[in-house]
């Protein structure tokens, strides 16, 4: 609605219209609808606000135990007059995550118990009761409590889960958790749950333009990976066509010919992937090789 929201506590302030910086009133002497806006959430349970996030129905807000919707009810127009904070649900919510879009859709994690939950919320309006599920009841007993990235990509209908293994509290992983799903008709007909491990533990991760990129660390080395979500036409292909099969899952590395040491004895080529590169995992490498004019692979 033209302004920006800031949580404070138990506070939402939002700015002026058009006026990013200015949360003063115009006039003390009459209630302008381009005024500042200042709502306070309540609640039997504590309520400090620490995320939210913008649905047709309003703005979502998540405090520890509870949501709340902020909008204007049934006026067109946001005001400091029709605005209002609303009881919305009571689901438990991780502060040190943040919710997520899925289109239509917003989804949310809690990790109160020894496995973390990942919520979906949906059908959100000021005077109905929003539907919610959760989407890993099925994977309930494996799902880490400790899940604090998500990356989506609602063009693939696909998110991914996984620790930063960077804070104190939490034990260095390599798995990054998916959830991958079909809508048809505005329904969802499939789902499915799947575990990739990652050549080091995982930092942060990201989606952006069907290409899922991941910090990876190993002690004092990062590394940026990147890996292809959608077939593209650089995307590594293994065998040749019509049995060739995409690489869901690569870490490609050049090698220039120079670094490459052939044993004449054995028949085979060696070369060194780095110090630190993936030291401590065991890996698969698959090799795509460069040719000659008369077809020679090299």
């Amino acid at each position: 609605r033209n302004r920006i929201a800031l949580l404070s506590e138990e506070n939402v302030i939002l700015s002026r219209v058009n006026g990013y910086h200015n949360f003063w009133v115009k006039t003390a002497m009459a209630i302008s609808n381009a005024d500042p806006i200042d709502l306070q959430s309540s609640s039997t349970y504590p309520t400090k606000l620490f995320d939210a996030i913008e649905t047709a129905g309003g703005l979502v807000i998540f405090s520890a135990s509870e949501q709340f919707l902020l909008s204007s009810g049934a006026e067109a127009l946001l005001t400091p007059e029709t605005a209002k904070i609303a009881y919305l649900s009571s689901y438990s919510f991780n502060p040190d995550t943040v919710p997520i879009s899925l289109g239509t859709t917003i989804g949310f994690l809690n990790s109160t118990a020894r496995q973390a939950r990942f919520y979906e919320m949906g059908n959100i309006a000021a005077k109905t009761e929003p539907e919610v599920q959760e989407q890993t009841k099925i994977v309930g007993e494996l799902f880490p409590r400790k899940i604090t990235n998500v990356a989506a990509s609602t063009e693939n209908d696909i998110l991914l889960f996984s620790v930063d293994s960077t804070l104190p509290s939490h034990t260095a992983t390599s798995e990054v958790w998916g959830y991958k799903f079909f809508e048809s008709g505005g329904k969802r007909s499939q789902s499915a749950w799947f575990r990739w491990t990652m050549p080091n533990n995982v930092v942060y991760q990201t989606i952006l333009d069907d290409v899922y990129y991941a910090v990876l660390n190993t002690g004092s080395t990062f590394t940026l990976e990147k890996f292809d979500i959608k077939l593209t036409s650089d995307t590594p292909m293994i065998g040749s066509p019509p049995d060739e099969n995409r690489v869901h899952l690569d870490t490609k590395k050049t090698i220039a010919s120079g670094d490459i040491t052939y044993n004449g004895q054995t028949d085979v080529s060696t070369f060194t992937l780095g110090a630190g590169y993936y030291s401590s995992k065991n890996l698969t490498v698959y090799c795509t090789t460069d040719s000659d004019a008369a077809g020679k692979s090299y």
